[in-house]
C-alpha cells in the first residue's frame, strides 16, 4: 500500500487556505496531487501557493489528469451533493466540508453513492478533534444520569470578510454554525438527535443569533445558541450525576477572554499550531488513516452527515413554522424516498 495518500483538493477558496493546505503539509502521510477551483482568482492564488502542484478549472480536469486516491471537497455548500456523487462513482473516497449537503433529498442520494461505491466518506466537523472535546466527551460516555447539553458558537462574521455589513439570514446560520452545534452535541452525548424546535429574532447590532432546543435518545435536554456576529462566543457544557462539567473556548468572561487571545498570540509567535489549527490535522490524519481501512476513529462518516443535515433541516422547518417541534423521524426528503433504503 502506498505510504502517503494521494490527496486531489476541488477548492482553493480561504478556508482551504487557512485550514486544510497547513494541514497538508504538516501531514507526514499526505501529499497534494492537484487542486481546481471554477473561480479564476482563486485559482491563481492556487498557481502561485502552490508550485509545481497542477492547478485546473474543474474538479473533471483534475480528477482525469491527476493519480488521486481521496478528494478534498472544500467548495460552497451547494455543490458538495453533485462533486461528491461524481467522487464516489469513481471509486475516490472523500473528506468533505461541512456541512455535507445542503437539503436532506441531497444527503440520502450521498448517502446512496456512499454504500455503492464502499468508498470511505468523512465530513469536515473538526470540533470533534479538538482535545478539550474529545475529553469531555469521554467523560459523558463514563457518566450516568447524563440530563442536559448546552452549546455555544457564535461565529465572528468579520473573520471572511470584515468589510461587510451584511446580514446572514437565519438559514445560513443554521447550514453553518447550525449544522457544526447539531453534529458536535449528539457526538458528546453519544445519542441521537429526536426533535428540534428554533427560533431567531431580528438581527440586533449586525448579529443573527438562533436558539434551538433539541431532544436526544433518552430523554436528555440541549440548548444551543448558534449565530453570526461581530463577536465570537463558543463554549459547551453537561449536567449530569448532579454535577455540571464544561469546556470554554473562547472565554466567557473578560479575563477569559484576554487569557485566550494570549494564548493564540503565543501559538502564533512560537510556531505552535492553534486548537483549530491541530483539529485540521488530526481530521486529516483520521481521514488518511480511515482511507487505508484502519482502526475506527471519531470523524463523521456519511451517515452522521445526513443526521446532521435532517436536524438542520428540522430546524428550518420549525423556524418556519413559528418555533414548533419537529420530529427529525417524520422528515421526508423533498425528493421522496427512504434513507434507510
Amino acid at each position: 500500500m502506498d505510504p502517503v495518500l494521494r490527496l486531489a483538493a476541488v477548492g482553493c477558496g480561504r478556508v482551504f487556505e487557512r485550514y486544510h493546505l497547513p494541514a497538508i503539509r504538516a501531514a507526514e502521510g499526505v501529499g497534494l496531487v492537484g487542486a481546481c477551483d471554477v473561480d479564476r482568482r482563486r485559482r491563481a492564488w492556487a498557481e502561485s501557493a502552490l508550485g509545481p502542484t497542477p492547478c485546473f478549472e474543474t474538479v473533471e480536469e483534475l480528477l482525469d489528469q491527476v493519480d488521486a486516491q481521496a478528494v478534498l471537497v472544500a467548495t460552497p455548500p451547494a455543490s458538495h451533493a453533485a462533486t461528491l456523487e461524481s467522487c464516489l462513482a469513481g471509486g475516490w473516497s472523500v473528506l468533505v466540508e461541512k456541512p455535507m449537503t445542503r437539503t436532506l433529498d441531497e444527503a440520502q442520494r450521498v448517502l446512496r453513492s456512499q454504500r455503492e461505491s464502499n468508498a470511505t466518506v468523512r465530513v469536515g466537523f473538526n470540533r470533534r478533534f479538538r482535545d478539550r472535546y474529545a475529553g469531555l466527551r469521554r467523560q459523558a460516555l463514563r457518566l450516568d444520569g447524563l440530563s442536559h447539553v448546552s452549546f455555544t458558537f457564535i461565529s465572528d462574521a468579520r473573520r471572511w470578510n470584515p468589510l461587510s455589513s451584511e446580514v446572514s439570514s437565519a438559514e445560513q446560520v443554521l447550514h453553518d454554525a447550525g449544522s457544526h452545534a447539531m453534529d458536535l452535541v449528539r457526538h458528546v452525548a453519544g445519542r441521537s438527535i429526536r426533535s428540534v424546535c428554533a427560533e431567531s429574532p431580528d438581527p440586533v447590532c449586525g448579529a443573527r443569533l438562533v436558539y434551538i432546543r433539541a431532544r436526544l435518545d433518552g430523554g436528555i435536554d440541549v440548548d444551543c445558541t448558534v449565530g453570526h456576529a461581530p463577536r465570537y462566543e463558543e463554549w459547551l457544557s453537561i449536567a449530569a450525576d448532579g454535577r455540571t462539567l464544561s469546556v470554554d473556548v473562547s472565554g466567557r468572561s473578560a479575563t477569559g477572554r484576554l487569557r485566550t487571545a494570549a494564548d493564540l498570540a503565543l501559538r502564533r509567535l512560537s510556531g505552535r499550531p492553534t486548537p483549530t489549527d491541530a483539529s485540521f490535522r488530526a481530521q486529516l490524519a483520521a481521514f488518511a488513516a480511515a482511507c487505508r481501512g484502519r482502526a475506527e476513529d471519531i470523524g463523521a462518516d456519511a451517515r452522521a452527515g445526513y443526521d446532521a443535515v435532517a436536524a438542520v433541516e428540522a430546524c428550518i422547518e420549525s423556524l418556519g413554522h413559528s418555533g414548533v417541534w419537529c420530529d427529525l423521524a417524520n422528515l421526508q426528503p423533498k425528493g421522496g424516498g427512504d434513507e434507510h433504503e
